[in-house]
């Protein structure tokens, strides 16, 4: 069973750009244990930086680097 990963980048203004990735599970871990692995290693267990994560940046086209931050937030998984 393959576990879908949801997420989201919200900019400065509080705009919402959503996003998801599949990943596969050819060991069959189960949704809550993946889930608590991937809480473990996200800041504040909510947050992390797309490319570090290497997944699809979510940020608008009109990215401003001065208010706009590289933090995605962590949605659901399942």
């Amino acid at each position: 069973m393959n576990i879908r990963f949801e997420y989201l980048y919200r900019d400065a203004g509080n705009f919402k750009k959503w996003g998801d990735i599949v990943f596969s599970n050819p060991h069959n871990i189960d949704i809550h244990f993946a889930t608590l692995i991937a809480e473990k290693v996200l800041i504040d267990k909510t947050y992390f930086v797309a490319i570090k994560a290497y997944i699809p940046d979510l940020h608008f086209i009109d990215y401003v680097a001065e208010i706009d931050h590289d933090w995605h937030e962590f949605v659901n998984a399942h």
